[in-house]
């Protein structure tokens, strides 16, 4: 019954055009079922002597000591024992034994289908065989490119001939349009990219053979018809739509053996360049609202950037724009390195570098990429990711300038709408953006007027992060709902109506009524998720680490109107929490918070949570697949007279010496 109301909503939001071209897509799928892909299609001829032609620079001999050292261990595991134990996405350590099983999912140990035709696969509506990111993430094969680095600097045979086993074992287990793997047009333009990118790093260390280079190359054909034939258009047109673009791209311009390799990157390049200046918004945050999509498509344009420097062909000019903005924005919304939590975030990375790809490392890429930070003024790592990324080097006279911090306290982004306050110690993210994109608003949370609170060394006040997308149905919505958000809940709905697990129906609409920047700051926005009531939120910077949060609950009819129940809702980081009366302590690490409220014309109780199961709350999911108890404070206001306001006052401090040690131990 599930499934079917979720068929029913998915139809109501496509139009008619998309429907045609679905039914289109349905028919080009049983065509390939019964007859399988025409000789033109796999028409492959590899040159005896074949190169990637994506050709990777000197690597720089300042860093190759350094680095050299950092990827030893890498080289080690992949030569030993352990080559085949990973972590994906969060999860603990598994070994996937001598040879990996690609449909094994590490959590349930349940195998995917492989033996049956991948159209038929309905990952969506599933229970039994877990999350499907997990054995897409081992298609993935995020140790691949750290493995071709470590075989790059050490010129190890050994490493380079792993790196190249793996592919040949995925291509010879994983045959085309048959099982799980290829169920996802966005998951064969990752292994295009990634392939690509470690075999260029090992093609003049281990001999590949020309048996060897033709399936894989066929392979790579097959994988961009795929993608060319089942582009995610329409209402599915979002960040997937991007790296199929770039699989195409990156097939066509790198692998010209099969006939047709011209039209992929032509297509591939004629998405990319309508769609990375509409995902990307002009003040550098994603259409999406999602920091960790928005590395993702930039992750992409630098992929595809790279390609056509290695043609020589022109970088649009409008994604030179949006680089210098993504990098601002990251510099601005990060807090001691760490990428802030809104909306979705699953944690994968297209091109997996061997270090953690920090917002202050993704922006000094951006600089480099758009000739705006000088290579004098790059750390090690940044360095090293443009050499990944074949950033070139400018010289002097092209560099505009190196990377500044801008010294006011406050930052509205538009037209995303984000706010960012930075205090002495701590920096304030509100969300007053919009739900996501339109219509599916797949990767948005019912979080409108939300605020998170960090501090260089902790977080404080937490967004719950995602933790699952299809395996736990339970869990996706509690994750996206408004009672697991910093923000305020009206008779325990939600703001924005989930119909499915990448799924909106009604959306709540936010307004940005007014701000000021400067040493003084404050920003008020309202949202009509509730109508005809509206919240309506300001929040003010009061000095030091010092914030004040008035909300307003009214109606807009002209008669009084009352509300069931207004629940405000406070969401700290795991740490120690006091409760008494109108006031909380919380006590991190190294800093202390603390959170006094008044309430007028109605009278209101506290619920405290803490890693609750039956009635899900009180849970932080900093990474995906992991989730821990954390404190939870629901104001609560029943049978309220409208208009109500609530003002909370909220400092931070420095814990003393002795508490911190107290705390540590």
């Amino acid at each position: 019954m599930k499934r079917l109301l979720w068929y029913a909503y998915r139809l109501r939001v496509m139009s008619g055009g998309e429907i045609a071209s679905r039914l289109q897509q349905k028919l080009r799928e049983l065509c390939l079922e019964r007859r399988g892909l025409s000789r033109q299609i796999t028409d492959i001829s590899v040159p005896t002597e074949f190169k990637l032609p994506l050709r990777f620079s000197s690597f720089p001999e300042h860093l190759r000591e350094y680095f050299t050292r950092q990827f030893a261990p890498i080289a080690q595991r992949a030569a030993g024992a352990e080559r085949n134990v990973f972590s994906l996405l969060g999860l603990p350590a598994h070994d996937f034994g001598e040879r990996i099983d690609w449909y094994k999912d590490p959590v349930t140990g349940q195998r995917w289908p492989d033996d049956v035709s991948a159209f038929r696969i309905d990952y969506r509506h599933q229970q039994k065989l877990g999350e499907v990111k997990y054995v897409w993430e081992l298609g993935r094969m995020p140790w691949l490119l750290p493995r071709a680095v470590a075989a790059y600097l050490h010129c190890d045979a050994r490493v380079a001939q792993g790196v190249l086993d793996d592919i040949l074992s995925f291509i010879h287990e994983c045959p085309p349009f048959r099982g799980i793997h290829w169920t996802s047009g966005l998951e064969l333009a990752v292994r295009i990219t990634n392939w690509t990118w470690a075999l260029a790093l090992i093609q003049n260390t281990v001999k590949i053979s020309g048996d060897q280079w033709y399936a894989i190359s066929e392979y790579i054909a097959v994988a961009a018809h795929y993608c060319m034939r089942f582009l995610s258009r329409f209402s599915s047109a979002n960040n997937h739509l991007i790296g199929e673009a770039t699989g195409l791209l990156i097939a066509g311009m790198c692998w010209p053996v099969f006939p047709w390799h011209r039209e992929a990157a032509r297509k591939g390049i004629e998405i990319l360049r309508s769609e990375i200046p509409r995902q990307i918004l002009p003040d550098g945050s994603s259409v999406e609202i999602s920091p960790q999509y928005l590395a993702e498509v930039l992750e992409w344009s630098l992929c595809c950037a790279a390609v056509l420097r290695c043609q020589d062909e022109e970088i649009p000019r409008e994604w030179v724009k949006r680089w210098q903005a993504c990098a601002r924005f990251l510099r601005t919304v990060s807090c001691g390195d760490r990428m802030p939590a809104l909306a979705d975030s699953d944690d994968a990375q297209i091109l997996p570098l061997g270090l953690e790809l920090t917002p202050t490392l993704l922006a000094g890429v951006l600089e480099r990429a758009a000739g705006v930070l000088s290579p004098a003024a790059c750390t090690e790592e940044v360095e090293f990711a443009s050499w990944l990324f074949q950033v070139p080097t400018f010289e002097p006279n092209a560099i505009a300038r190196d990377a500044t911090t801008d010294a006011t306290r406050g930052t509205v982004f538009l037209p995303s709408g984000l706010f960012v306050v930075t205090g002495e110690n701590s920096k304030l993210l509100a969300d007053f953006a919009s739900h996501g994109l339109a219509p599916l608003y797949a990767h948005a949370h019912a979080d409108a007027l939300s605020l998170t609170l960090s501090t260089a060394e902790e977080d404080i006040l937490i967004d719950p992060g995602t933790f699952c997308y299809h395996g736990e149905r339970r869990w996706r919505d509690w994750f996206r709902a408004t009672k697991a958000h910093n923000t305020v809940e009206l008779n325990d709905e939600n703001q924005s109506e989930i119909r499915g697990s990448f799924l909106w129906g009604r959306v709540a609409r936010t307004w940005l009524e007014r701000w000021t920047l400067g040493q003084v700051c404050e920003c008020e926005a309202s949202h009509d998720g509730y109508a005809p009531i509206v919240h309506q939120r300001r929040i003010t910077y009061a000095g030091g680490d010092r914030y004040v949060v008035r909300d307003v609950v009214f109606t807009r009819k002209t008669r009084e109107s009352r509300v069931d129940k207004v629940v405000i809702w406070w969401h700290f980081a795991p740490g120690e929490l006091d409760l008494k009366e109108n006031h909380i302590r919380w006590r991190g690490c190294s800093f202390e918070c603390r959170l006094t409220w008044q309430v007028s014309k109605a009278e209101w109780t506290v619920e405290r949570y803490f890693g609750n199961e039956e009635k899900p709350q009180g849970w932080y999911s900093p990474r995906f697949s992991a989730r821990f108890p954390s404190p939870a404070v629901g104001i609560v206001l029943k049978d309220v007279a409208l208009p109500v306001v609530c003002e909370t006052e909220i400092e931070i401090a420095k814990l003393r010496c002795t508490e911190s040690k107290e705390k540590q131990t």
